[in-house]
């Protein structure tokens, strides 16, 4: 008898629990399905993301350029870019307006800024935009080697990925170059890294001297003269983060879409072995010894100045063709050294200045005198008045 009911208990146990297990599977799926309703009616007669484009290194050399470089971009399709950050204050202002009108967009980061900003880089990734790079520092690539340039656009992937450490998100294999600035030689580099260079055919104009409304009214006409295209912002300006939602709301009224583009097939392919050489040395701090040595590398050596012999000493410059007026007992040092005349000892002190009369014009004639009978009688000289 005891076994039976044993084995009744343990039926009983294991019914109770697989139905706590559907139970929780109906509670999950209910809530999944009514925060995308809530997300849907959210969005609803917002802007929003029209369609999704992956991109993968094997679309196009360029993306952004040319016929070819528009990856499959229909008529009044837009895709949203960022340069330059991020930023506090106006790339979290950004991202409001963004969230607002339910739109994803790419952002390309800069190292530095992602090195200062790591947690609003966390929250640009959080809010499911596209994280990008934009170098470490920003400078013209071309003018670089090739070395200098694949150690620039290493450091700023690095530094990118060290602000997303410890998350799920990943930094994409997109890339821009620093002020569109790129060459055949550029090119291949990047392309051996595994990355994607993105350009772009509608420019904003947001880092020149313009009111907001300027801004707007340029960026619209260019998109209307294109068509479609990839949108430049920097998310770092101010007129930018004050244009936004004016600009979002007049392409809204001329019906273009949105259009969201992330990572293809060849889904974060970069080159590891060119990527991680560097990795997270971006942001470590120098030791007491590295420091040293670094130092050591970058001292120039010192130029060794000899001391004025005797007979140099001797041929020191008369006192009359000095300004100190006086012998000197070493000789002068070189103009670019501002303290030279602390080093300077006057022997004599200068000769006393003498007063010389002033000299009377030699030119000027005297004036004749003449009293009143001999203006009468006498003649009176050619030319002269009295």
């Amino acid at each position: 008898m005891k076994p039976f009911l044993h084995r009744k208990k343990i039926t009983i146990l294991l019914k109770l629990a697989l139905l706590g297990v559907m139970t929780t599977y109906n509670i999950g799926t209910v809530s999944a399905q009514t925060n995308k309703n809530t997300a849907s009616n959210r969005c609803a007669g917002k802007l929003g993301v029209h369609r999704t484009i992956k991109v993968s290194n094997k679309n196009t050399t360029l993306v952004g350029v040319g016929n070819h470089g528009r990856i499959g971009l229909r008529p009044k399709e837009l895709v949203l870019t960022f340069d330059d950050g991020p930023r506090e204050g106006t790339t979290a202002k950004i991202l409001k307006t963004l969230a607002d009108e339910c739109i994803k967009a790419t952002f390309f980061s800069l190292g530095r800024s992602a090195r200062v900003h790591p947690n609003l880089l966390r929250r640009v990734a959080k809010e499911g935009h596209t994280i990008a790079t934009h170098s470490q520092s920003h400078p013209l690539l071309t003018k670089r080697n090739n070395d200098g340039v694949r150690a620039e656009i290493r450091r700023g992937v690095n530094s990118a990925r060290a602000a997303l450490e410890g998350t799920s998100y990943k930094v994409s294999n997109f890339f821009r170059y620093p002020f569109l600035d790129r060459s055949r030689r550029t090119d291949t580099i990047v392309r051996e890294m595994g990355l994607v260079a993105f350009h772009m055919n509608i420019d904003s104009w947001d880092w020149r001297q313009q009111t907001p409304e300027e801004m707007v009214e340029l960026t619209l006409s260019r998109a209307r003269a294109e068509g479609s295209g990839i949108v430049l912002f920097h998310d770092i300006q101010d007129k930018t983060a004050a244009a936004l939602p004016s600009f979002l709301k007049a392409i809204k009224q001329e019906g273009y879409k949105i259009v969201h583009v992330v990572p293809g097939e060849s889904n974060f392919n970069y080159r590891e072995d060119l990527i991680a050489r560097s990795k997270h040395s971006a942001g470590k701090k120098k030791t007491s010894s590295s420091f040293a040595k670094s130092k050591v590398k970058s001292e120039k050596p010192k130029t060794v100045t000899k001391k004025p012999s005797a007979n140099k000493i001797a041929r020191a410059p008369h006192p009359k063709n000095h300004p100190l007026g006086g012998a000197l007992e070493t000789p002068l040092k070189p103009i670019s050294n501002r303290r030279y005349i602390q080093d300077l000892t006057v022997t004599q002190s200068p000769p006393a200045r003498q007063n010389v009369p002033e000299l009377q014009p030699q030119n000027e004639k005297k004036k004749k005198r003449f009293g009143f009978f001999r203006r009468i009688f006498s003649k009176k000289p050619k030319n002269e008045a009295y």
